[in-house]
């Protein structure tokens, strides 16, 4: 288990699978491939929050429930023993040791067998649950971890073979074959040969009994009988492989193409190997496939001499793409969903030296997880798409004209359009992302998170950090989202009238918006929300005032969703025996959504002099998420 090291597995790493809890992590020494029928042991860690292997001394109960993909329970496995009554199982094999030094290996490390019964049963994805239970004399603790992948059922030929599969207990034992051989010997005719008969008198007595069943052993001997018998093994080596899975390492093992284009069939899984060049020729979907690779580090589809402007794949159809590097080509990709749902997910996808990496037209889904473009630019989507989803990616243009992603004008994002912890490299002429104004996103449905851009070229064009479709959050290169506003005004002149005591009246003046308000607009003494997403908001103001001499005035914001004061903003402040009070400051947290709006209002609860507000600051902050 020396592979197993705790943290997220990066591109370049195998493909193991994990599962976070609060308390402890879960880690599969890679998933297993079965095939169906077979039998596979997989090898389970747990390590602690602090990144140290889990002492398993220290569960007195453990379990772990496998469930394939329609969540449909396949086997319970139990340490220290299988329960008894209504469930069944098998026993959990723990592989941690410790020797009479107290020294502890492969420690947090357990092993659950997946026998040929279970593996009968079901083709695809098995998940586990597992529960980890410490007991004492006062307390119950127990840790779940819901969901990690553990292996992955191939469907066998043979399983569904009309033939019966092959048992110790279906074979003809050999001492048998050679007893009927020895039958064929004792017809004569055959010279020396008859030293095979000889043999044939092994079998003795019964065999030669069968009569008739001799002559037939003569037709087996013309065959070669045992080279009939390796043929059934020859069977059961090609059934390891189904046949709806063609491994392909070069441009022959694909379908024939006809007039340049290679159907690919429905149905099937098409795994590219090595280097394949298809000289010319390109691929079409002919229904839902599948194209994976080995790893996007050596599985490459090229296609020298295929023109301008012609797609290296195009497909009508949903298309799963792992693990594959395309490259060398001016276009490569058309898909287009106007005509059926399609759903893209795509991982470990590269796209090097293409200046037209291609065009979507309308899907339910674009996923697309640790890719790359190297060299490449001019992704395009357009017409309805629920989500655009792009993760831990990264992307360098060619430096020429044109955008790496672009959102065109008639594209209709329905649910998302998002790119988290991610970076793009634009330089020269590039663009990095262009999304156009007209194209219709939901308000902060333009996401990026944690992007980083660079190359010194144009990072952004359409919408923009301050549109009300955007939400930028913590990337380098653009302007971040961010929703605020203030206003001030200096040597104010205007008085603000006091017609009664304890009563407020909102603040006179001309005031002047800050030139960097987002997402709030100004009138004088108001700043009005205009951010479509409810958030909360810090409140502040600053003023300074002259009055009646010695008298309280009291100051707080007016919110027109109270149609009233903020009872916490709520401050007094005494005038001097001159009528002059600085540097009074009041504050308070509101929630507010589009077109809520806010005012600075003052009362006097000493008289009825009026008071001048000459120096004010108000300034609406949003508090992070």
């Amino acid at each position: 288990m020396a592979d197993i090291i705790p943290g997220v597995p990066t591109p370049s790493d195998p493909s193991c699978s994990l599962s976070y809890c609060a308390r402890v992590t879960a880690q599969v020494d890679c998933i297993q491939y079965i095939t169906q029928g077979s039998t596979r042991c997989v090898d389970i860690q747990f390590f602690g929050t602090d990144g140290n292997p889990l002492n398993l001394d220290n569960y007195t109960l453990i379990q772990v429930s496998l469930f394939n993909e329609l969540e449909y329970p396949v086997a319970n496995y139990y340490y220290p023993g299988v329960p008894t009554g209504q469930c069944s199982g098998f026993l959990i094999e723990i592989l941690q040791d410790t020797d009479t030094s107290g020294n502890i290996t492969d420690e947090g490390l357990l092993r659950i067998c997946i026998s040929s019964d279970i593996s009968r049963r079901f083709v695809g994805t098995l998940y586990a649950e597992v529960r980890l239970i410490q007991q004492t004399t006062s307390n119950t603790d127990i840790t779940g971890i819901p969901c990690i992948a553990v292996a992955k059922i191939i469907e066998s030929k043979i399983e569904g073979a009309t033939c019966p599969i092959i048992t110790p207990s279906n074979i003809t034992p050999a001492p048998n074959i050679i007893g009927f051989i020895g039958a064929t010997g004792a017809t004569g005719t055959q010279g020396n040969i008859g030293a095979t008969g000889f043999t044939g008198a092994t079998g003795s007595g019964a065999t030669g009994a069968t009569g008739t069943q001799g002559n037939i052993g003569a037709t087996g001997a013309t065959g070669s009988g045992a080279t009939g018998a390796t043929g059934l093994t020859g069977a059961t080596g090609a059934g390891t492989t189904p046949n709806d899975i063609i491994y392909v390492n070069q441009s022959s093992d694909f379908p024939t193409p006809v007039g340049g284009v290679i159907t690919l069939d429905a149905g099937k899984t098409y795994i590219v190997t090595t280097d394949v060049d298809l000289t010319g020729d390109r691929l079409v979907a002919g229904g839902i496939v599948n194209l994976l690779g080995l790893s996007s580090e050596t599985s490459f589809l090229t296609s020298t001499g295929l023109a301008g402007g012609v797609p290296l794949l195009s497909s009508q159809y949903t298309i799963v793409l792992e693990s594959i590097s395309f490259k060398d080509v001016d276009t490569c990709i058309d898909i287009d969903g106007t005509l059926r749902t399609v759903a893209l997910d795509w991982e470990n996808i590269n796209f090097i030296n293409i200046p037209n990496v291609g065009v979507i037209d309308t899907a339910d889904n674009f996923i697309y997880e640790t890719g790359a473009f190297l060299g490449a630019q001019g992704l395009r989507f357009t017409g309805t798409v629920g989500t655009i989803g792009i993760a831990n990616s990264l992307f360098v243009g060619l430096g020429s004209a044109g955008s790496i992603i672009e959102i065109d004008s008639n594209t209709n994002v329905t649910r998302r359009f998002r790119i988290i912890y991610s970076a793009i490299v634009a330089f020269g002429s590039t663009v990095g992302v262009d999304v156009d104004v007209s194209a219709t996103i939901g308000d902060e449905r333009y996401i990026l998170d944690t992007v980083n851009f660079s190359g010194g070229a144009t990072y952004l064009t359409g919408v923009q950090s301050d549109d009300n479709k955007s939400l930028f959050v913590s990337c380098v290169g653009i302007d971040n989202t961010a929703v605020n506003g203030q206003l001030y005004m200096q040597n104010n002149a205007a008085v603000t009238s006091i017609l009664a005591t304890d009563t407020f009246y909102k603040v006179a003046g001309t005031t002047t918006p800050s030139t960097d308000n987002e997402k709030f607009s100004h009138t004088n003494n108001r700043l009005t929300c205009d951010a479509p997403i409810a958030r909360k908001y810090l409140i502040q103001c600053t003023l300074s005032f002259s009055g009646g001499n010695n008298n309280v005035y009291e100051f707080g914001f007016y919110d027109s969703q109270l149609a009233g004061i903020r009872v916490p903003s709520r401050t007094k402040s005494t005038a001097n025996s001159g009528g002059r009070a600085e540097n009074v400051v009041f504050f308070c947290v509101v929630n507010m959504s589009s077109g809520d709006y806010l005012e600075v209002h003052v009362a006097n609860t000493s008289t009825t002099s009026d008071v001048t507000v000459d120096q004010m600051n108000f300034v609406i902050t949003e508090i992070n998420r």
